[in-house]
């Protein structure tokens, strides 16, 4: 099934879309994927903050979605994560990301992927001859 979404009901969807003005298309493509991610797809007045909050914990298990490079393609990579700001911006914002997950469900996801990396990362330690 195609991901779809559509911003025209943004306050400001010609600057989501031009590719010349902040933010660029990249962060577009970042907030509707995230969408997926947290389970819920759309971003509106009412449920914005709540929106942002869940971004905000994905990121912090996940890690950042978007990335700059402020010294070129061969620089320094830096992890650029959405603000409440970004999140404003795309008020209006509709996909076709349903039914949206409850917050025990968005939660036991975090919790899952967290234990799944913890034992990665034992896994990878005990491989290595302790010292």
């Amino acid at each position: 099934m195609s991901l779809d979404f559509n911003v025209t009901k943004c306050a400001n969807h010609e600057e989501l879309w031009d590719g010349e003005t902040w933010p660029p298309p990249a962060m577009t493509t970042v907030i509707v994927h995230l969408c997926m991610g947290i389970g819920w797809g759309e971003i509106t007045e009412a449920n914005a903050e709540e929106w942002f909050a869940r971004v905000y914990a994905w990121e912090r298990v996940y890690g950042s979605m978007l990335h700059e490079f402020p010294d070129g393609p061969e620089g320094e990579r830096r992890d650029r994560y959405i603000t409440p700001e970004d999140v404003q911006r795309y008020i209006g914002l509709v996909t076709n990301v349903f039914p949206k997950r409850t917050d025990a469900e968005f939660r036991k996801q975090l919790a899952a992927h967290l234990k799944d990396r913890a034992a990665y990362v034992w896994r990878e330690a005990m491989k290595q001859p302790v010292a």
